[in-house]
């Protein structure tokens, strides 16, 4: 995309799935331009606002006023993820209607999702368990990760899902919470746990699980985010005990499980002090405090 205008330029539908979108999206590789310092910029459409969502097979978006102008620049897939026809042509009668309000049917948006996602999604250990997760919901957060990169393209995950009490009740003995917080057991009835994502390596697929799991876990708890949920990812199992509750062949190596929730705590981030200290901790009022280490303390050169 020529220009150097922005850092990307993603077209989503308001009720769209980002986290999949940029998944997706950076599966192909495509929509990277130039300039690294500002936010992206998302042509947004807007059915109240006069845009209409073209189909699989239409052709592209039909917009109020000037936004047909662009409508010929956009195609959709059966699946209703939008990309380009093309992106160069796109941009460069995109610039015309920069001014916010000039197309009817497209509104501009600031995109920081990222940056906001990542910063939002923190290790929650207590939750509102009344809130319950549809199984429909964890099954797109994890097809989120089975859109995520592999090492070899293997794929060798596989997932347990869980949502109801009983089985909850069933996982939720085998897991440990907070190694810092020595005096803290896990969170009690009622704050634990709605659901439960586990992580499994197939080992008839590979023997080798490289870092696939930790991409995952990260690309789900990402969905959860945006979903306005929360979780956390344990490392500490109790792996014979949870394969024998739930019966978990040989084959399967457990690998994670993903708490899931409707986050009951406050999670702040903080710098690390001056001691170096980069323990997390919680306050008088319950407050998880996380250090993190100072940007130009990690980068060597």
């Amino acid at each position: 995309m020529p220009g150097g205008i922005w850092t990307a330029w993603p077209v989503t539908l308001q009720d769209s799935k980002s986290i999949k979108m940029l998944l997706s999206r950076r599966k192909r590789g495509c929509y990277q331009s130039k300039r690294q310092s500002s936010p992206a910029i998302s042509p947004v459409l807007d059915p109240a606002n006069g845009g209409a969502r073209g189909g699989a097979g239409s052709g592209g978006v039909a917009g109020a006023g000037e936004s047909s102008a662009l409508s010929s620049f956009f195609t959709a897939d059966v699946s209703s993820r939008w990309h380009f026809a093309d992106p160069e042509a796109l941009h460069e009668r995109a610039k015309r209607y920069m001014k916010p309000g000039s197309m009817p049917g497209l509104i501009f948006k600031e995109i920081t999702m990222i940056r906001d996602l990542i910063t939002k999604s923190r290790s929650y250990r207590r939750f509102y368990q009344e809130v319950a997760i549809e199984l429909e919901t964890l099954r797109e957060l994890v097809d989120l990760a089975r859109l995520s990169p592999s090492a070899g393209n293997l794929q060798p995950l596989k997932y347990i899902l869980a949502c109801d009490p009983q089985k909850n009740a069933l996982i939720f003995p085998h897991l440990a919470w907070a190694g810092y917080l020595k005096d803290w057991p896990g969170p009690d009835e009622g704050e634990r746990p709605s659901a439960y994502i586990i992580i499994l390596g197939d080992l008839e697929v590979s023997k080798s699980l490289d870092c696939d799991h930790g991409i995952a876990a990260q690309s789900i708890l990402l969905g959860a985010t945006e979903k306005g949920l929360g979780g956390c990812i344990v490392g500490s199992v109790q792996k014979q005990g949870l394969r024998k509750a739930l019966d978990i062949p040989s084959r399967y190596e457990i690998l994670l499980v993903l708490a899931l929730g409707k986050p009951k705590e406050r999670v702040v981030i903080e710098t690390v002090g001056s001691t170096g200290d980069i323990k997390y901790w919680r306050n008088s009022e319950d407050i998880h405090h996380v250090p993190k280490r100072p940007l130009d303390d990690i980068i060597v050169d």
